[in-house]
């Protein structure tokens, strides 16, 4: 599954607006806002962990085995 599959993105919009932030859809990225604030993550530098071969050395994609 992929990862911008796991929560729609209405759905974080409306947990985000919870917050009092602001969810936004940029050509970039999804941007969090807030209090003149913005968080924008650059995940480019892990592209290269996504490889097919790596995934199974991920903690995170073997938690999510061991849970599912």
């Amino acid at each position: 599954m992929p990862v911008h599959d796991a929560i729609p993105l209405e759905e974080a919009r409306r947990a985000a607006q919870a917050a009092g932030l602001l969810l936004e859809q940029r050509p970039a990225g999804l941007t969090l806002c807030g209090d003149g604030m913005e968080l924008a993550g650059d995940f480019g530098a892990l592209l290269p962990r996504l490889r097919q071969d790596r995934l199974a050395r991920e903690l995170l994609v073997r938690a999510a085995r061991v849970k599912g």
